[in-house]
């Protein structure tokens, strides 16, 4: 018996990572630091998930806050869906995901 795919539900479980931006001014691209410390900590957890915490910690030292590209930057290094990063990021309100007043983004 041959077994029939069906491309709608294929396409529709493809990773939320594939709707990251890639080009133009939404391109997000993490630092050399923010990569390797945030590759630092994967290694710390069996669970890569349980780094995204510390991984939006590490963004948010270095820019004073989490853009949406951040998102997207994150669950490629962690290999975790967006979601699961969004998730978190959401959830803690100690994550800020605008620019404050006094934050301002030194690497832009």
């Amino acid at each position: 018996m041959i077994k029939k795919t069906n491309h709608a539900v294929n396409d529709a479980l493809e990773p939320i990572n594939a709707a990251a931006p890639q080009s133009g001014v939404d391109a997000f691209v993490l630092s050399a630091e923010e990569r390797d410390a945030i590759e630092h900590e994967k290694h710390h957890y069996e669970d890569p998930r349980a780094a995204s915490i510390e991984a939006l910690k590490i963004v948010q030292k270095q820019r004073g806050w989490v853009p949406d590209g951040a998102i997207y930057a994150i669950a490629e290094v962690l290999g975790i869906p967006a979601s699961d990063v969004e998730g978190v990021a959401t959830f803690y309100s100690q994550i800020f995901r605008q620019p404050s007043r006094t934050s301002r983004d030194p690497l832009l």
